[in-house]
């Protein structure tokens, strides 16, 4: 019994540090990019390939944002449409990797 109280002691002793770690991590990762913002430091270049797919895509706008997307048709024939979606905080980039294959197997390919 001991021993299990001397666990459990140590236990709870460890896990506000390490949620407190973790939380002035995710502070931290957040206040870069803000503070560059603020101070105006400009984006890095953007890569051959990102800046390839960057302009390869268009642009609409729904309730004043500017939404970026690719469309590419792909099979004839083929009745099939795909429409991909990414996570917070990646970009339809995240699809540049399979996009030829998803185009010659389906009709359109669309990636918001």
């Amino acid at each position: 019994m001991r021993s299990l109280q001397a666990f459990m002691h140590g236990h709870w002793l460890s896990q506000p540090s390490h949620r407190m770690r973790e939380w002035w991590v995710q502070v931290g990762l957040l206040a870069v990019p803000l503070l560059a913002a603020y101070l105006h430091i400009p984006p890095p270049q953007l890569s051959p390939a990102l800046h390839s797919w960057k302009t390869s895509g268009k642009f609409f706008t729904y309730k004043g944002l500017r939404i970026f997307y690719q469309d590419s048709v792909g099979v004839v024939g083929s009745p099939e449409i795909v429409v991909l979606l990414h996570g917070f905080p990646t970009s339809s980039y995240d699809w540049y990797k399979i996009w030829e294959g998803l185009t010659l197997r389906f009709h359109r390919v669309i990636a918001l």
